[in-house]
């Protein structure tokens, strides 16, 4: 576990503020008068003298670097331009004794370097925005690997804002209502960054993984159907055994199924099919609950699937920018064997209602996306309505906040800090 799970630590920094910490009583006694990238310089050291960082074990491993609370603060000074190269926490791990990272000089920076700096100063609501969408994920481990800067990110960014608040880094009134402005964003990240991972959790929940069972095989998993539907009376036994061929022939594992103890009977599999499987990204737009009304003409079967289950509907997000994105380009694959249904669905446009255990429904956030693929069901021989059909989630790649922005261009820099100081 981390060192600062328990997240005493901001508990000590409210103190600290609460006495007189995180103060001007540490800035320049010229500050005022500095041009705005040196006053940002200047702001960004009085912070850092009055941060006490918590201690990391005794014996410390590579990823406790690379999670600590530090290292998440020179990846934000990284980011605003404060360090002009990004940190790498191995290079301490390998050499102990060695200075981390070099202070930053406002003197020695390269040129570039000013553009990141001035996009904080001028923008700072879309740089800590980017920041935000940045902390959570990691291209290459995956986003789950970053759970403590999930928590803490939004924390530790809200006392530097606070800080540049309370020292007065803007003149302006207009620039000093943009950066209060990100607060909100703050305390809404301090919500759904965490959530990204409970929602991972708990997709595909056990009904979508019922109905990844069933389909798109549905012939080797419905026997279990009709040994529960055979109590309902011999008319349905003998429309499934018509349709679906003679107990006796298949080969089915009755277990495998977990659809029945969770709906109880249901003719689900005697009465639907899949039909599309779209891979995208889309954005939480409504949440209800079981119970809630249901399209009219809803077919019966449908009806009583929404009396138990929760219906997510999820809106297109967009297309990505480019291959960096977290984003996935839209697609479409029609699993139908009768074919004739993907003209009825453009995944840029239409919204999908997804069904979902209701114990799901607390963990989802208005707003935030699912990546993934999510498959259609619908009647038999109804290809052209589109009302009553609803769809499951197969898979998930990622879970976004509401306010994940696509990733500019990676900045050019040193390879080294050494190689930047001339060594």
């Amino acid at each position: 576990m981390n060192v600062y799970d328990d997240g005493s630590w901001v508990r000590q920094w409210d103190e600290a503020v609460a006495q007189g910490r995180f103060s001007n009583r540490r800035l320049d006694s010229n500050f005022s008068k500095l041009e705005m990238i040196e006053r940002l310089y200047s702001a960004d050291k009085a912070f850092a003298r009055d941060c006490v960082w918590p201690p990391l074990p005794r014996a410390p491993q590579l990823t406790d670097y690379e999670d600590s609370l530090y290292e998440l603060y020179c990846q934000f000074r990284y980011h605003i331009g404060i360090l002009t190269f990004k940190p790498d926490a191995r290079r301490y791990l390998e050499n102990p004794d060695s200075v981390r990272y070099p202070k930053p000089n406002p003197w020695r920076r390269p040129l570039y370097q000013d553009e990141y700096l001035l996009n904080f100063i001028s923008k700072p609501y879309t740089t800590i925005r980017l920041f935000l969408t940045l902390c959570f994920y990691d291209s290459v481990n995956g986003w789950h690997l970053k759970a403590a800067w999930c928590r803490y990110a939004p924390q530790l960014i809200s006392f530097y804002v606070d800080f540049l608040l309370r020292v007065r880094f803007y003149d302006d009134e207009e620039d000093i209502q943009q950066l209060i402005s990100v607060r909100g964003l703050l305390e809404q990240a301090k919500i759904e960054l965490p959530r990204t991972l409970t929602i991972a959790r708990v997709l595909p929940c056990p009904v979508a993984n019922g109905l990844a069972i069933l389909w798109p095989n549905p012939k080797r998993s419905i026997l279990y159907f009709l040994a529960e539907l055979t109590s309902q009376g011999s008319e349905t036994l003998d429309w499934a055994e018509q349709h679906f061929g003679g107990l006796e022939s298949w080969n089915t594992d009755l277990g495998a199924i977990p659809l029945v103890s969770l709906l109880g009977p249901t003719a689900l599999p005697l009465t639907h099919t899949i039909s599309l499987a779209e891979t995208s990204t889309r954005r939480i737009a409504c949440i209800l609950r079981p119970g809630s009304p249901v399209p009219q003409q809803s077919h019966p079967v449908e009806e009583e699937l929404v009396r138990h289950l929760g219906r997510v509907i999820l809106k297109p997000w967009g297309r990505p920018r480019d291959r960096r994105s977290c984003l996935l380009e839209p697609s479409v694959e029609d699993r139908n064997v009768q074919g004739g249904s993907a003209r009825y669905h453009d995944p840029n446009i239409d919204n999908i209602t997804v069904l979902m255990e209701a114990s799901v429904l607390d963990s989802l956030i208005v707003g935030m996306g699912i990546s993934g693929t999510f498959v259609q069901i619908m009647p038999h021989g109804r290809s052209e309505d589109k009302e009553g059909r609803y769809w499951f989630v197969e898979n998930i790649q990622d879970i976004l906040p509401s306010f994940y922005i696509d990733v500019p261009p990676p900045r050019s820099e040193p390879s080294s800090p050494e190689s930047l100081l001339g060594l």
